[in-house]
């Protein structure tokens, strides 16, 4: 099934992004988002961007299905390119498996450890990539941090994605 970016939707973007991923809470600061919808127009994925400061932006994601490659460049495209950012955040609960690897294969680093950050007493994992050592720009010098490269049969594997 085809899918598109959506623009304009921010609300229903971070609605369907806090509805897959339990422990996000919405911040009441300012916050941008990359949608993803299906043929029937329905949100299907999303990235939430909030707390920007020019150097940095925090990004949330959750997509339901395949990932496209088009998607991925986007959620890079807007904080580095658009935003004018030079690095991007994650956060990760420690016992999701499926969303490190992810963002690992992503092509984030991991920079360290919350310690008992959620209600359940449990740990999220700082990850972070540099705008230089982004592969999903061009021109980027895709440095030693994003040398695993990530295919399409990986895309689809790691289908259901919450970081």
């Amino acid at each position: 099934m085809p899918r598109f970016l959506v623009s304009g939707r921010d609300e229903a973007v971070a609605d369907f992004v806090a509805d897959h991923i339990p422990e996000y809470r919405a911040s009441h600061t300012p916050f941008s988002t990359v949608g993803l919808c299906d043929a029937a127009g329905q949100i299907v994925g999303g990235c939430i961007f909030e707390n920007y400061n020019h150097i940095n932006v925090e990004a949330h994601i959750a997509v339901a299905g395949p990932v496209p490659r088009f998607f991925i460049r986007e959620c890079f495209h807007y904080p580095f390119v658009q935003l004018g950012c030079r690095r991007i955040t994650v956060l990760v609960r420690e016992k999701n498996e499926a969303g490190r690897k992810f963002v690992h294969r992503l092509g984030f680093v991991q920079e360290g450890r919350i310690r008992e950050a959620l209600p359940n007493y449990e740990n999220l994992i700082v990850y972070g990539i540099l705008k230089h050592h982004c592969r999903w720009l061009p021109g980027a010098t895709h440095g030693a941090e994003s040398s695993e490269r990530i295919g399409r049969r990986e895309l689809e594997r790691l289908s259901t994605v919450r970081t």
